[in-house]
């Protein structure tokens, strides 16, 4: 071999060498968001409680790699490293739509009791429950839990997806209709609810995006043209490392902090 080529082969090994040290040292942040809500309405107000779940990916550049081999063949993606939990509540009335989003709850199910919403943060498992008032979730006194377990075992609040006036409340899920259409094609069509809030007549268009990985809700209003008053993009996409520490900021203090 003569010099130059030597020196080429060299030069080729040094290129080759420094890539797979920073395929191992730089990182990939990929975030994945699911959602899952229920529709509260009365006559006079209505309630959107959507939970989400963001799931953080921390890989190196060749993990990556490695892990859109596995997803493209069937060889079990990885789990995420962190999740973090939040609740967006939407309140619409004849008037307005108000938006709360509280950070770092994870739901275990609404319900409704004496004209207030319950639900407990399972981030917290022995922690109280929490009554929805004033935007934001409250801790309740062991007789006022008493009285919703109470409402619960005897039926009085009774259990599945869907129900109507509990409580003074009708309830649905967030979600479409899911289709089988010709070729074995699986989607998830819109569902619609229509409801009467102040006189005024609501429709209100759902999907999960269980499928598509978008889900919205859209409201109809009489004369009107839709408003999309909820949308979410649950495909997996790539965040900035800061970006993907300020999202997972609590759960990677708590993870560093377990070890």
């Amino acid at each position: 071999m003569t010099e130059p080529a030597k020196k080429m082969k060299v030069r080729v090994l040094a290129v080759l060498a420094i890539a797979l040290a920073l395929s191992l040292v730089l990182r990939v942040h990929t975030v994945r968001t699911d959602a899952g809500g229920e529709l509260f309405w009365n006559s006079d107000n209505v309630y959107f409680f959507i939970g989400m779940v963001d799931r953080g990916y921390n890989f190196s550049y060749l993990g990556y790699v490695v892990e859109i081999i596995r997803e493209i063949y069937p060889l079990g993606a990885s789990g995420p490293e962190v999740s973090h939990c939040s609740m967006l509540v939407l309140h619409v009335t004849p008037n307005s739509i108000q938006q709360y989003t509280i950070d770092n709850f994870c739901s275990s199910g609404i319900e409704p009791l004496n004209g207030s919403f319950y639900d407990a943060n399972e981030l917290q498992p022995n922690g109280p429950l929490m009554r929805w008032s004033n935007g934001r979730f409250e801790p309740v006194t062991p007789e006022e839990q008493a009285r919703l377990q109470l409402a619960m075992r005897s039926g009085r609040i009774p259990p599945g997806p869907s129900y109507n006036d509990v409580e003074g409340w009708s309830k649905r899920p967030v979600v479409g209709e899911i289709v089988t259409k010709p070729l074995n094609i699986t989607v998830e069509e819109d569902s619609k609810v229509t409801v009467e809030i102040g006189g005024e007549q609501l429709t209100f268009v759902m999907n999960s995006g269980f499928i598509s990985h978008h889900a919205y809700v859209d409201l109809i209003r009489p004369g009107q043209l839709p408003k999309r008053i909820w949308y979410l993009d649950g495909a997996p996409h790539r965040i900035s490392g800061s970006e993907y520490n300020r999202i997972f900021a609590y759960q990677l203090v708590q993870k560093a902090l377990s070890h």
